[in-house]
């Protein structure tokens, strides 16, 4: 299992570089995965993260959260 978290100072938005109307605020991410090997030769792999914004959204809301799905197969030789 995995955790992050980016909270993004204040003083970035009076620089100018985002826009404070539709840029995201914080961040938090988690994620999880599971492996499993079939045998010396062949792994396979599954992982899910989802993402939790604050701020980002039009008229101060919050964005909707993002989640992924990723799977891999892993073939050794």
């Amino acid at each position: 299992m995995r955790t992050s978290f980016i909270p993004i100072r204040r003083d970035v938005y009076s620089l100018g570089l985002p826009d404070p109307s539709n840029a995201a605020r914080r961040d938090r991410d988690w994620g999880i995965g599971a492996n499993w090997s079939l045998n010396k030769m062949v792994r396979l792999m599954l992982d899910f993260n989802q993402s939790r914004f604050t701020g980002g959204a039009k008229n101060g809301g919050d964005r909707p959260n993002e989640d992924v799905i990723e799977s891999r197969v892993q073939f050794v030789f």
